[in-house]
């Protein structure tokens, strides 16, 4: 009965044209932005001014459709400034004649509009056999228990998709694929409890339960400034990946980890109005392609004039790529000389923007001499001006990514509206 005209795909600042396009039972329409609304019209043009502000925070628009005696109708709704994928994956649970879910049904859509080129399942983090991947058996567990499924579908060019499902224990009748991750991280000193205590996710739709906890894989996301490359190369020198000079602690990721890297110089896509800002960005490296200063030394980068950079757009960017998979998770920017950024965001804007994602952000840097007594806005820096200080760097972020942990509670929330109820001490969101 009603539908968006208007997509927002990239990231979103400032006063926006929103169309929607209605059916013909429909007498008036309301745009609502972060639950507020913000515009009624009563007949066409159904088109709304909205100012999405210019701060960048992630947003939730909705357009609910009313009939002559103003009763809705229909209500549609899109995620502003929050991870969106060009694929999807829906899960189906089917029950057996014992009463448990004995296979899971995929399907899946993508702009590729072909098969994913690789499959990947996992129960309680355990790998799943597939045979047929539209349909992969269920191994025997105990439906008086919390279970949480996980599929990951990944196409070429770096298109992938995922999708979860938790079901058993409280939930017996119930499987849940409408989940909100947040995570969260442990002092030295602190845990969750074993069967997550008391915790609960309020928003402002009421409260949700934990539906399941788990560590599985973490993902980093590097941005790299061009002047830093000359710096990186000389630190790593000449050598293999996986050789290392005498007195050398290793820096990789540990085995499940997975690191990409975003280019810093943007490619212009779209026609017309509607243009996007694209950052290119490489493919997963795995701790066997090598350790990871080798692989900011090495990496081959498109080639561009530093002056050319967007650095605060890539790294807000990045939150997004990094939070997409609802996976423990960080971004580190490298940081060469300080000089001038020509990106549309700041970088105190950005660190707010990755703090509302509950993305943590590191900043790196290879000349801290630069950037002393400044008033730059990136925060606290790292200085990884040599081999040494950088494998420091990289073990102190693996270090921290192992105190993180993933929450999955029932529905869909912006992170920015919800907080979790009944952490133990030392237990706080990512940051």
């Amino acid at each position: 009965m009603i539908a968006f005209v208007t997509l927002f795909l990239g990231l979103i600042l400032g006063p926006q044209t929103v169309e929607v396009t209605v059916a013909d039972d429909v007498a008036f329409v309301e745009l609502a932005l972060d639950g507020q609304v913000i515009g009624r019209r009563d007949g066409a043009p159904w088109t709304f001014e909205c100012d999405f502000g210019q701060l960048l925070e992630p947003h939730r628009l909705e357009a609910i459709a009313y009939d002559a005696m103003g009763e809705e109708i229909d209500r549609i709704r899109q995620w502003v400034n929050l991870p969106r994928s060009h694929a999807e994956i829906e899960l189906a649970l089917d029950l057996d004649d014992s009463g448990q879910r004995s296979r899971v049904s995929i399907t899946w859509e993508s702009v590729e509009g072909k098969a994913p080129e690789r499959l990947t399942a996992s129960l309680d983090g355990r790998p799943l056999s597939i045979v047929d991947p539209t349909n992969i058996q269920l191994p025997p567990y105990d439906p008086d228990q919390l279970h949480f499924l996980r599929v990951e579908a990944d196409w070429k060019d770096n298109l992938s998709a995922v999708a979860e499902a938790s079901f058993g224990g409280y939930y017996v009748d119930q499987v849940d694929t409408d989940l909100t991750a947040i995570v969260v991280q442990t002092s030295a000193r602190s845990q969750l409890p074993t069967d997550g205590g008391q915790l609960e996710l309020r928003g402002p739709d009421g409260s949700s339960k934990l539906a399941a906890r788990e560590k599985g894989p973490a993902e980093v996301v590097f941005v790299r400034d061009l002047r830093a490359e000359k710096v990186l190369k000389k630190v790593v020198g000449r050598r293999a990946p996986n050789r290392a000079p005498s007195g050398y602690v290793p820096a990789s990721l540990e085995k499940e980890h997975r690191a990409r890297f975003l280019w810093t110089i943007p490619r212009a896509r779209g026609t017309g109005e509607r243009r996007y800002v694209l950052f290119p960005r490489s493919a997963d490296f795995a701790a066997s392609d090598g350790e990871l200063p080798w692989l900011l030394g090495r990496m081959s980068w498109p080639k561009g004039s530093p002056d050319a950079q967007q650095l605060a757009d890539a790294v807000a960017v990045s939150g997004l790529n990094a939070a997409q998979r609802g996976r423990r998770r960080a971004v580190v920017v490298v940081l060469g000389e300080r000089a001038s950024d020509i990106s549309r965001l700041t970088p105190q804007g950005v660190r707010h923007y990755l703090s509302k994602l509950d993305v943590p952000l590191r900043v790196w840097t290879t000349d801290p001499d630069s950037w002393k007594d400044v008033d730059h806005g990136w925060g606290e820096m790292t200085d990884v001006s040599d081999g040494f200080k950088l494998a420091k760097a990289v073990r102190r972020l693996v270090k921290d990514l192992e105190r993180q942990q993933v929450l999955w509670f029932g529905g869909i929330h912006l992170p920015s509206e919800v907080e979790i109820v009944g952490l133990p001490p030392g237990v706080s969101r990512a940051n």
